[in-house]
C-alpha cells in the first residue's frame, strides 16, 4: 500500500462497502493502485478530506468493486449519498475541479432524487405485473 493511503480508512470488500453506503453524509471513494497516477490522486483526496462538511474518504481497495461501479482502471472516484450513487468515473481532475465536484454532492438536495427513484421503482413494478402470463395472474388452474 502507498503511503499516501494510509490516511484513507480502507474498505476492502463489497461487503465493507456496503456497509459504508448505510452511513449518512456522502461516502467518497478513491480508488487507486500503486502507481503514479494513483499516488497523486490519494494525495490529493487527503488533502481534500475536511474541507467538505459530512464527506467521508475511504480507499476503495477492490478494484473488482470499482470495476463493477463503472472504474475501469485507477485512479478513480466514487460518490454516494444516502445510499445513491453520485458519480463513478476515472478521475484526473484537479484539485479545484475535484473540490467543486465533492461540494454540489453535498449540497444536493436529495428529496427529489428519492422521490424520482421511487416512481422509477413503482413504474416497474407495474410493468413486471403486465409481463406475467394472463393465466398466472388469474391462479392456480382448476383441477
Amino acid at each position: 500500500m502507498p503511503p499516501e493511503a494510509e490516511g484513507l480508512d480502507p474498505v476492502g470488500d463489497r461487503a465493507a462497502f456496503e456497509a459504508v453506503l448505510g452511513l449518512p453524509g456522502v461516502a467518497a471513494f478513491a480508488v487507486a493502485a500503486d502507481d503514479d497516477a494513483s499516488r497523486l490522486f490519494l494525495g490529493l483526496a487527503l488533502r481534500l478530506r475536511g474541507r467538505v462538511d459530512g464527506v467521508r474518504w475511504y480507499r476503495l481497495a477492490d478494484l473488482e468493486v470499482a470495476r463493477m461501479l463503472g472504474v475501469s482502471a485507477p485512479p478513480g472516484l466514487v460518490l454516494f449519498r444516502e445510499g445513491v450513487g453520485l458519480y463513478a468515473e476515472r478521475c484526473n481532475a484537479g484539485e479545484a475541479a475535484l473540490e467543486a465536484l465533492i461540494r454540489r454532492a453535498a449540497s444536493l438536495d436529495m428529496g427529489p432524487v428519492h422521490r424520482e427513484m421511487e416512481q422509477r421503482r413503482a413504474a416497474d413494478a407495474a410493468l413486471a405485473t403486465h409481463l406475467v402470463c394472463p393465466a398466472a395472474r388469474r391462479g392456480p388452474m382448476p383441477g
